[in-house]
């Protein structure tokens, strides 16, 4: 049974989503956490993924650019996806162009959106599904400490 389920590897930094997003994808797949300082090219030569999923904040992206296309470049390249909780900066669609990738997943995520999603990229749909909007909570906050201050002038 183990050896019917796809191989998947989850390129990121071990926390409590990314723990999370393992736990819903080890029904379907079997899931192999390969850490950024880890080299994702030798990891895949070794298993022979059929996924790759980069898990990366917006200011993160361009580093998995360079990764994507040389992963790209096997002889049996796997499906490589970016899923980004925190959006992106740009459009979506340039960015599954850019950096080669097979599927684009942004914003908040539930397992059984993930799991479908990935189905679709199983499929070649090379979907972008979910919020790719960037959130500038540093700006947001400030902008909002900004206009709850109230002006004084002096008289």
């Amino acid at each position: 049974m183990d050896s019917e389920r796809p191989k998947l590897a989850l390129f990121a930094v071990q926390n409590t989503e990314v723990l999370r997003l393992l736990a819903g994808l080890a029904d379907a797949y079997r899931v192999a956490l390969v850490q950024p300082n880890e080299d994702i090219l030798r990891a895949h030569r070794t298993h022979r993924f059929e996924l790759v999923l980069f898990f990366a904040r917006s200011r993160e992206i361009k580093r998995f650019s360079g990764l994507s296309r040389r992963l790209k470049t096997e002889q049996k390249a796997p499906r490589v996806c970016l899923i980004s909780p925190s959006g992106v900066r740009g459009d979506p669609a340039v960015l599954l162009e850019a950096y080669l990738l097979d599927g684009l997943y942004g914003g908040d995520y539930q397992p059984k959106k993930i799991l479908d999603w990935l189905h679709q990229v199983r499929q070649d749909e090379r979907p972008i599904t979910g919020d790719f909007t960037s959130r500038g909570r540093f700006r947001a906050a400030l902008r909002k400490i900004s206009e709850s201050r109230v002006s004084s002038t002096d008289e």
